[in-house]
């Protein structure tokens, strides 16, 4: 009977068992903060590129390009002004994103008379 009263080693059976679900919730939170991190990347570029665009057409495009080469940009003109729309894939190690995409308007820069 005193073999069923042994607790050494219960710790590191505890351990074993919680172990992988703390590394797996910390690795699921730097992806999330990784995704996140992406997307406001994302939003900034084509909101800088859509300013671009609305000061010199054919440049917010080139611009952004520069800015996050894995995106892929394209510029209009729409009832806003220069529109720039972007797209990028967010790449992760867990959770599975797929990509995000943003869209950003700027007022075009009327000519003075």
């Amino acid at each position: 009977m005193k073999a069923w009263r042994d607790e050494r080693g219960a710790v590191l059976v505890e351990f074993a068992i919680i172990a992988p679900i703390m590394v797996l919730m910390a690795v699921g939170i730097l992806d999330v903060g990784t995704a996140i991190l992406q997307s406001m990347s994302l939003a900034f570029v084509t909101q800088g590129a859509a300013k671009a665009e609305s000061q010199s057409p054919g440049t917010g495009v080139a611009w952004a390009s520069s800015q996050l080469p894995a995106g892929s940009f394209t510029a209009s003109t729409a009832a806003c002004g220069a529109q720039v729309s972007g797209t990028v894939a967010v790449q992760t190690v867990i959770v599975p994103v797929g990509s995000v995409s943003a869209v950003a308007c700027w007022p075009l820069n009327s000519k003075p008379s």
